[in-house]
């Protein structure tokens, strides 16, 4: 199977206060507002199945950056989340399963090799049901919390409309 579709992603991502430079509140309120970012996307992407059994979603957001989201078909609530255009090599993955937490290895904007944590609190996955598609984790770097982010996908298609009837 494979289908051209709608995406439609709300992308919520802040900085915890603990993370920025002690300051006093004023500044740190406007530096948490700058950190803090808050974006709805509708884009075209692709909804295929591999023949290993994986379910594959493709989109793009803000210019040449890609999302790629994959799951098997065994196992909806472990997601491979990974963004092409993003950092030096081009790459970036994590993979996310509710209540767990992965120690990750990346790379900083510089090239330099860089360790960091991924915490899920949610994994929501209804995408061949439904058409959507909730995740909910947290990055620390070196024991800071570095980010928060929240991932909402809509998926529209004639074929997921016809799963959500029957």
């Amino acid at each position: 199977m494979q289908y051209d579709v709608i995406v439609k992603a709300e992308i919520s991502r802040s900085t915890p206060t603990q993370a920025l430079p002690d300051m006093t509140s004023q500044i740190g309120a406007l530096l948490a507002e700058i950190f803090s970012k808050q974006i709805t996307i509708l884009s075209e992407g692709v909804l295929r199945s591999t023949r290993v059994g994986r379910i594959v979603l493709n989109f793009k957001v803000e210019g040449d950056r890609e999302i790629t989201v994959s799951f098997s078909k065994k196992d909806p609530g472990l997601i491979s989340l990974k963004q092409r255009g993003a950092g030096p090599d081009g790459y970036s993955t994590i993979f996310l399963e509710e209540d767990t937490k992965r120690k990750c290895i990346g790379k900083d904007p510089r090239g330099n090799r860089m360790e960091f944590s991924v915490t899920t609190q949610k994994v929501e996955n209804k995408l061949l049901k439904s058409g959507k598609l909730k995740l909910e984790y947290m990055i620390d770097i070196c024991g800071v919390r570095a980010e928060i982010s929240r991932l909402s996908l809509t998926v529209t298609h004639d074929k997921i409309k016809e799963n959500q009837n029957s």
